[in-house]
Parts: C-alpha cells; sequence; structure tokens
C-alpha cells in the first residue's frame, strides 16, 4: 500500500547536526494531527549517534514512519564552496532523485530553519512539469550589475525565476526522466559563487515554480514590519505587497539565510523561536541521555569557530579595506602631486601667454589705429566716388541730351540732305534743258530761268 506520508529531506555535516535536531523538532511540533512525515536524513559519518537516537524516539512518540538515515561518506568534500557559512553538505540534495527513487516528490529544507505551520499545502502544490519550486531569492534581482553578473555566469535566457534552494519542493519523478542528475553533476565543476543554489537554477531553467514568500521567509531581509519592505527595492521586485505581509505576519517557514544564525546573534529577528524549540529539544534529548554536555559543548566549540572565523574574515575585510583605503589617499596624494606640478606648469604657461596677449593687444591696437584710417581713407573715397558718380550722372544726361541733339542734327541733315539731292537732280534736269535750249539759242531764256530758280 502506497504510503502518505509526506517525504522530508534534511542534510549536514556534524557541525550542523544540533540545528537540524531543532528544524527536525519544529516540524514534529507544527504538523496536523493527521499529517505524517516520512523523514530522509542525509548526513556525514561523524554525525553523533545520539542525534539518530533521539530523533527515532520522537518519531516513534508522534507515531510516525521510522526515518531513513543515509551515510554520504564523503560525498562532495572536494566541491566549491564560495559562501564561508554553508557546508559541503549542501550539495547533497542534488543526489535525491537517485536517493529517494521510490518518490515521486519531495520537501527539501536547509537546517537553519524554524518551521512554524503544517507542509502539507506546500507539499501539494502541483508541479506539472517544473522540477523544482522555490521563492525568489530577492537579494539577487537587484542592483542590475549583479543580475548582469548572474546571468553572465550561468547563461540562462532571462533571471526571473531564480529561487533560494533552502526550501524547495522537488519533483523527483520528472528530473529522473529527464536525466537531470547528470547535468547537476556537471554543473558543479563550475564552481559557481553560490554553490549548488546556482546549480539548481541553472540546470533546471526554466522549469522553475515560484511560491509565495511565507514559505521561505528569509531574515536576511527586513523581516520587523513593512516598512523594510518599502526600503528594499529587491523584495519590491520579488514579491507583491499582501504576499510579503502575508509573510511577515504568519510564515509557514522562517529560514536564518545567511551568517546571522540565531545561535550566533541573539538579536536577530525570530530568535526566539528557534531558542524554544532549542531548549525542548536539549529536554527532550536528556531522555535519552543523561549527559548531553559533550554535544552542548561541541555545538559551542562550533559557534564560536564561527564567530572566529566571521570576526577573522572582518578583520581580514576591515584589513582590505584600510589597505584600499591607503592605496587610495596615496594614489590620490599623487595625483594632487601631478596636478601641482601641472598647475605650475599652468601658471608658467599662463604667464607667457599674458605676455603674448599683451603684445597682441598691442598690436592689435595697431592694427585698430590702421583700420580706423583705412576706415576713413575708405569713406573719403566714397565721398568722392559719390561726388564723381554724381558727376557722372550729370555729364551723363548732359551727353544724353547733347546725343539727343545730334540725332536731331543727323535728322534735319538727312532731311537737308534729301532737300538737296531734290534740288540737284531738277538742277541736272535744268542743265540739261540749258544745253538744249543753248543749242536753240535761247540761251537768256534759260539763264533767266536759272536766276530764277537758285533765287527760290
Amino acid at each position: 500500500m502506497e504510503s502518505k506520508a509526506i517525504p522530508v529531506v534534511l542534510s549536514c555535516d556534524k557541525n550542523y547536526a544540533l540545528p537540524m535536531y531543532v528544524t527536525f523538532l519544529s516540524i514534529l511540533k507544527n504538523r496536523e494531527k493527521e499529517t505524517e512525515y516520512q523523514f530522509y536524513f542525509l548526513i556525514q559519518p561523524e554525525v553523533d549517534n545520539i542525534y539518530r537516537e533521539t530523533m527515532d524516539a520522537c518519531l516513534a512518540e508522534e507515531g510516525m514512519p521510522a526515518a531513513e538515515w543515509i551515510d554520504m561518506g564523503h560525498a562532495y568534500e572536494e566541491a566549491y564552496v564560495h559562501v564561508r557559512h554553508l557546508s559541503y553538505a549542501a550539495y547533497y540534495r542534488l543526489r535525491l532523485a537517485s536517493l529517494l527513487r521510490e518518490q515521486e516528490k519531495c520537501i527539501y529544507l536547509d537546517v537553519d530553519i524554524c518551521v512554524c505551520r503544517d507542509l502539507t499545502p506546500l507539499y501539494e502544490t502541483e508541479l506539472g512539469d517544473d522540477y523544482i519550486a522555490g521563492v525568489k531569492a530577492a537579494g539577487y534581482y537587484y542592483p542590475e550589475s549583479k543580475v548582469r553578473k548572474q546571468l553572465d555566469m550561468l547563461q540562462i535566457e532571462a533571471f526571473d525565476r531564480y529561487i533560494n534552494s533552502g526550501v524547495m519542493l522537488m519533483n523527483l519523478k520528472k528530473i529522473r526522466e529527464d536525466g537531470l542528475e547528470q547535468k547537476f553533476e556537471q554543473l558543479v565543476e563550475n564552481k559557481f559563487t553560490s554553490e549548488d543554489q546556482d546549480v539548481l537554477n541553472c540546470a533546471c531553467y526554466p522549469h522553475i515554480k515560484i511560491l509565495e514568500p511565507k514559505y521561505n521567509l528569509m531574515t536576511k531581509y527586513p523581516v520587523a514590519d513593512m516598512g523594510g519592505y518599502d526600503e528594499e527595492k529587491c523584495l519590491q521586485i520579488c514579491y507583491d505587497r499582501e504576499s510579503w505581509r502575508a509573510a511577515v505576519e504568519d510564515p509557514v517557514i522562517i529560514h536564518f539565510a545567511d551568517f546571522r544564525k540565531p545561535w550566533l546573534y541573539l538579536e536577530q529577528a525570530f530568535a526566539d523561536r528557534w531558542w524554544g524549540f532549542f531548549d525542548f529539544g536539549i529536554s527532550r534529548m536528556r531522555q535519552q541521555v543523561t549527559d548531553v554536555s559533550a554535544v552542548l559543548i561541541d555545538f559551542y566549540k562550533f559557534t564560536q569557530y564561527r564567530h572566529a572565523v566571521k570576526e577573522g574574515d572582518l578583520r581580514e575585510e576591515s584589513k582590505k579595506r584600510r589597505e584600499r583605503y591607503e592605496a587610495r589617499i596615496q594614489k590620490i596624494r599623487d595625483e594632487k602631486s601631478e596636478l601641482n606640478e601641472k598647475l605650475q606648469r599652468t601658471y608658467a604657461e599662463k604667464s607667457e601667454i599674458n605676455a603674448k596677449l599683451k603684445k597682441t593687444y598691442g598690436e592689435k591696437s595697431e592694427i585698430n589705429a590702421k583700420l580706423q584710417q583705412t576706415y576713413d581713407e575708405k569713406a573719403e573715397r566714397g565721398k568722392q566716388i559719390r561726388a564723381l558718380t554724381k558727376e557722372l550722372q550729370a555729364e551723363k544726361k548732359k551727353t544724353e541730351k547733347q546725343e539727343l541733339k545730334i540725332a536731331e542734327y543727323k535728322e534735319k541733315s538727312k532731311k537737308l540732305e534729301s532737300r538737296l539731292k531734290k534740288r540737284e537732280k531738277k538742277y541736272d534736269e535744268l542743265f540739261v534743258m540749258y544745253k538744249k535750249l543753248e543749242k536753240r539759242s535761247i540761251v537768256c531764256w534759260v539763264k533767266k530761268l536759272i536766276r530764277k530758280i537758285r533765287g527760290k
């Protein structure tokens, strides 16, 4: 008969065994009466057996199916871990499809988590053809430069479905069918800066379902009130106001997602919830083992080590920052010295330029004087030209009048010539007549006639 228990997977190394125990207890304490969970714990061999004994006893008391403890040996010990507060055990989730062959899907949870509600609604989320479902990792969506960097690294088409891998609903059947585990293993070699989270988002894109933020309320963001939503651009990009309000006021899962863990920073938001489950867990553990000091000492050493690492990181970062500032100051000083030298050269060049300008102004004054003289001469020539033009126009008018008179004289001359020609013609005719008359001895009459004609 098929089990109706909801598969829930947690993984840890020896240092995170106690936080895993606290997460486990929060799941049990907040389940509905009819809800059953099938737990799978992916662990290192070094994890103390006291946790297995205590957690198995808790499940037996609750009437829950026995947990499956899967020893991961030294898997992924050589895998790249960029973020200091993470463990390489986070890579274990990449093999769940083959480790849980009897399951079609499962809920995976990080162990820095408190579960505040029953997980049935999360498990019943329809996945369809999506490989995984999760809540958007808001800090990766802003600023734009960070988005471009992630796109370049992951080589995906768009940055619109990138989720936090600390809380996932995984479609194990679909992952097996499409042979996605092989792709996971190949991508591990890329040494992504966000480790397994980048691997999952890269391999599964775009078949990733986005969940409401209440299923993974990350305390790395301001979760005290709605004022944080108005201040954080990344939250506004990823979640609408009402879904964020629902998450802050009534979260299903609280995730202490960055280095500010509740066991390191007591003032962290919702830290009191984690410590409540911690107190209950230690009390419950004492029922199995009278002396739990070894567990507490180991965890104390781990927390102190984390503090030391963080302080070392802070000192190193402070040192690097100081070195950067000193380098910048020295660079500024060098640039200032260089600028002073340039200023001195500029002042010298300015003095030389001023001298040239003074000389130029003198030459300009001289040129202006010559120009003024030229303007005066031009004005005088203009007057002369205007006078000559006036005289020329008058002479032209006079000439035109003379030409008119000449034309009249020519006309009269033509008329006179015409008359003269007519008279000469008459004279010639008379002369011929005279010759004839002379021959006829009428000379007197002709002479008289000629005199008469000439008298005209």
